[in-house]
């Protein structure tokens, strides 16, 4: 379970592991998709259906239907915190017995489950200790798994029981910490390199040079609230090109 505000790495994280499984190391591949068809990414919430009924049924036969067709398969649930009660009951009964009526298992198989629930832990942890070199990993790992069973508790959809086991079938919790300037700066960086290949690739000029400055003043276009980036880096691609 990866937990952390938007635009921190989490679906990035994801996409690297699924090219890691399938031995992606070249450009231009299809992933997810051609080259990488047991990753597979499903959202806790559709936002194109309606009632919470049909996006139950949607994410069910989804998830049926991969864990059928690939016995290893990487399965992300993106907004998982955002799930109906429905889709909850149905997710952590998956998990701890898979498909009772095909005998499906998923032993072999990796799912993911992303969400920005811990948010103010994270922050809160960070001002504690003082920066993100000395927070102590298993202490941030357990107040996540804190907060996990809260969520799964809400909506009184799980029993107290239910809650806790779901809670414990996860493996790890692994936080995401909130982009500070330095950090949106190092992102902005990397776009300006990867425009300034893009540019010379298609012959439109040399080579792109850029200054501290310039650096500052477009990761300064970044909304921060507390010294923390409030959408992380998500929209450092569209500031730079601009």
């Amino acid at each position: 379970s990866v937990h952390g505000p938007p635009g921190v790495g989490k679906s990035y994280f994801h996409l690297l592991s699924a090219q890691a499984l399938y031995n992606l190391t070249e450009v231009g591949y299809e992933c997810p998709g051609y080259h990488c068809p047991a990753y597979k990414i499903v959202f806790g919430m559709d936002y194109l259906a309606g009632e919470a009924a049909e996006q139950h049924v949607m994410l069910r036969n989804t998830l049926l239907s991969h864990f059928h067709a690939y016995k290893e398969a990487l399965i992300v649930v993106e907004e998982f915190d955002k799930a109906s009660c429905e889709s909850r009951q149905f997710l952590r009964h998956l998990f701890l017995h898979g498909d009772q009526n095909t005998t499906l298992g998923l032993a072999r198989s990796i799912v993911i489950l992303e969400s920005n629930t811990g948010y103010l832990e994270l922050v809160h942890q960070l001002q504690v200790a003082g920066g993100r070199a000395k927070v102590r990993t298993e202490q941030l790992s357990s107040a996540l798994k804190d907060k996990f069973f809260v969520e799964m508790m809400t909506m009184d959809c799980l029993s107290h029981v239910e809650a806790n086991r779901m809670v414990n079938a996860v493996d790890a919790f692994v936080p995401f910490f909130p982009l500070e300037r330095e950090h949106v700066e190092q992102v902005v960086v990397m776009h300006l390199r990867r425009l300034g290949l893009q540019q010379a690739k298609a012959g439109r000029l040399g080579v792109l040079y850029w200054t501290a400055e310039v650096v500052e003043f477009l990761a300064a276009k970044v909304y921060y609230e507390d010294g923390y980036a409030v959408e992380g880096a998500s929209g450092v691609h569209m500031i730079v090109g601009r």
